[in-house]
């Protein structure tokens, strides 16, 4: 063992290896089932056409493109001690783009839908979600430059604000002392309603090796957790904490939910946005927690009711500052993203965000 340890040693730098007895890791990951498994490509067809054929029907002026996709690939993994394991990973992805012009007003509304699923009702729920979506796009509101509470969509927190906290934990980052979380551990970070863990349910082991567990990464806003990669566990002189894909992301990340539901955040709010989707919202010094980006589907909520879609707006937040001051409250509900990684996230409520 010490002699394969020492072959895998990159660079030159020292690692340490732990060599647990009879240890099963789990041959499959959750990702996989059997729905997936008989999905073939006509029951794909099938679910395409349904989605377009709801678009089309209740909104003859649009164009509506559906993309199924489905996949299959084997990930093997080698433990330090040489022992090597295998197991299937099914992706499986229903994506929208939704397209209309009239005038001057240019719709692009894109949604996905991109996680295993085990039956048909996560599908029927996507379509259901468009076509409410698509319903509130119709009347188009002109706002005020300004600030605003903002909701946050499921997958955008995912997308961006996750984000992040990817970057702040890259390996890069924390070895070379830029990471803003590299000597917070026991800090409040973020305010006290704010859980963020780690659950290890659906991959046997990282990418290094080591078991997946439970890990309590963020705790009533506190820092618990940070993930050194063996790479750096020297060089920072830190145990190795199971780090998950070489610590730049993680395999299942899940922001805990609230105690109020979607529709009592939207009531709270008098005038606001209800922010579903922004490309570009990483944009800005993101290690630092600056992040600024194109509304590209928002919708603007008065007297808690969604009015309409709001264009040709952006938005600019520090993500650490929002989280610790501006926090107003997170949903009950959450959505799954990913297949090859996994994170879950309510909407979140945040106060305060520059609208321009």
């Amino acid at each position: 063992m010490i002699n394969h340890a020492s072959s895998l040693v990159p660079h030159g730098q020292s690692i340490d290896y732990e060599l647990k007895l009879n240890l099963e890791p789990r041959s499959y990951s959750t990702a996989t089932n059997s729905y997936l498994e008989n999905l073939d490509l006509n029951s794909m067809i099938h679910m395409g056409q349904s989605c377009v054929e709801m678009v089309t029907e209740k909104h003859s002026s649009l164009a509506c493109d559906v993309k199924v996709l489905k996949s299959t690939q084997n990930l093997g993994l080698m433990t330090s001690s040489g022992s090597k394991f295998e197991f299937p990973i099914h992706s499986f992805s229903i994506s929208s783009l939704v397209t209309g012009c009239e005038e001057d007003n240019i719709l692009f509304f894109a949604s996905n839908l991109n996680e295993p699923i085990n039956n048909l009702e996560k599908v029927n729920k996507f379509s259901d979600e468009l076509l409410w979506h698509l319903d509130m796009t119709q009347n188009l509101i002109e706002i005020e430059s300004g600030n605003y509470p903002v909701i946050f969509h499921p997958q955008l927190v995912q997308q961006s604000l996750f984000e992040v906290i990817h970057t702040a934990f890259n390996p890069v980052h924390l070895e070379n002392g830029s990471s803003p979380l590299m000597s917070r551990i026991g800090d409040k970070i973020f305010d006290t309603a704010i859980q963020l863990r780690q659950s290890g349910k659906h991959f046997p082991m990282d990418y290094n090796g080591y078991p997946s567990e439970t890990c309590s990464v963020v705790q009533d806003g506190i820092l618990q957790y940070i993930p050194v990669a063996p790479q750096i566990s020297k060089i920072l002189n830190k145990n190795t904490t199971s780090s998950n894909f070489n610590g730049s992301w993680f395999a299942d990340l899940t922001l805990e939910p609230g105690s109020k539901t979607f529709n009592q955040l939207l009531k709270e709010m008098d005038r606001g946005i209800y922010l579903m989707t922004s490309g570009d919202l990483i944009m800005g010094n993101i290690l630092q927690g600056d992040l600024n980006g194109t509304i590209q589907s928002g919708f603007w909520v008065e007297n808690g009711v969604i009015q309409g879609r709001i264009k040709n707006r952006s938005l600019g937040f520090n993500f650490y500052d929002c989280m610790i001051n501006k926090l107003i409250g997170l949903s009950k509900e959450s959505h799954r993203f990913g297949c090859s990684h996994y994170t879950e996230s309510p909407y979140v409520l945040i106060d305060d965000i520059r609208i321009s």
